[in-house]
Order: C-alpha cells, then sequence, then structure tokens
C-alpha cells in the first residue's frame, strides 16, 4: 500500500470529519487500551486498517493495480455516564456519508461492504466499516499514452529524452500501434 493512499485517506478524514479527535492507522489501538499497553488517545477516535492480503497484477513497464481491496475504519467513542448512547450511530453515518464513493487519486471510489458492531470493548462502543476499492500504483512512467488500467483513470506522466547525435533524424509523424 503506498503512502499517497494511506494520506489521502487521512487527510479527508481530518478536513472533513473533524469530530474525530484521533486519526492514525490502526495497531490493534482497541484492545491494546483495554489491556493497558497503550497510553490514551482521545475520543471520538478512527482507524484504517487493511484487513486483508493486498494482491497485485503487474501489468509490465512499471505498472501495477490492486485486485479489489478492503479498507476498514474502526469507529471508536468513549461511553461516559451522561452521554448519549446512540451518538456512537451519528460518527458511523458521519464517516459513510464521506468515505462511500470518496475517489482519491488512483482508485475507484470505495464502496462500503460491510458494517459491524465491536462488542469486546470497555466502556467504548466501537464500529468497523469495511469499503472496497481498487488501486492502482503509478509510481513509475507509463508508456504508450495508458490512461486506464481495468475502470482505473490515472494521469501518465512522460519524459523526453533526445539525443543529441541523432536529433535531427527524429520522425515526428504519428505512428501506428498501441
Amino acid at each position: 500500500m503506498t503512502k499517497a493512499l494511506i494520506q489521502a485517506i487521512i487527510n479527508r478524514i481530518t478536513s472533513e470529519l473533524p469530530q474525530f479527535k484521533t486519526v492514525r492507522i490502526y495497531n490493534n489501538d482497541l484492545q491494546n487500551m483495554d489491556d493497558g499497553k497503550v497510553d490514551s488517545f482521545q475520543y471520538p477516535a478512527i482507524f484504517i486498517s487493511f484487513p486483508e492480503a493486498v494482491i497485485y497484477r503487474d501489468y509490465g513497464s512499471g505498472i501495477q493495480n490492486t485486485e479489489e481491496i478492503a479498507i476498514r475504519f474502526h469507529i471508536a467513542d468513549k461511553y461516559f455516564k451522561d452521554s448519549y448512547i446512540l451518538d456512537i450511530f451519528d460518527l458511523k453515518e458521519a464517516v459513510f456519508n464521506k468515505i462511500h464513493k470518496f475517489q482519491p487519486a488512483g482508485c475507484s471510489s470505495f464502496v462500503r461492504f460491510s458494517e459491524q458492531t465491536d462488542e469486546n470493548r470497555g466502556n467504548v462502543y466501537a464500529f468497523i466499516q469495511d469499503y472496497k476499492t481498487k488501486f492502482i500504483n503509478d509510481s513509475k512512467s507509463f508508456e504508450k499514452g495508458l490512461t486506464e488500467i481495468n475502470g482505473i483513470g490515472f494521469e501518465p506522466t512522460y519524459e523526453v529524452v533526445i539525443n543529441e547525435n541523432t536529433k535531427d533524424k527524429i520522425n515526428t509523424e504519428k505512428q501506428g500501434g498501441f
């Protein structure tokens, strides 16, 4: 998974969902908090994880894309005696409204496919939402004007190198092919 995709998700959450006080990659944080293994973090919190292996297809020339990948959001809010229990439902709906159909550069639109409660928490209400997307790794230059793979569009980058010894022999006519 590339840093650009993860950063796009974090940027979306921090700019569109300011009610979340903690936004980060999930590292079993909720369980570690319950076990007293981590310092506290602020609630409401949202964590991002990739619960399944990411399978890549190689198209050559440094171009790869993924089959569908799952992106999981762990949404949690602390239960306080005076808080309204149903506030967690507002949080999970807010996440859905900002993440469903979100399309970072190089990805297909995020589509929610699963949601469940995480009932194994102490004084925390938690939900898990799973989304599917496809991702293209465009870290290499693309050849022959390719702008889409399996329905995922991207902006190709081009580099032209002209050999000084042969620049007078360059044919600028359009050639057939790809």
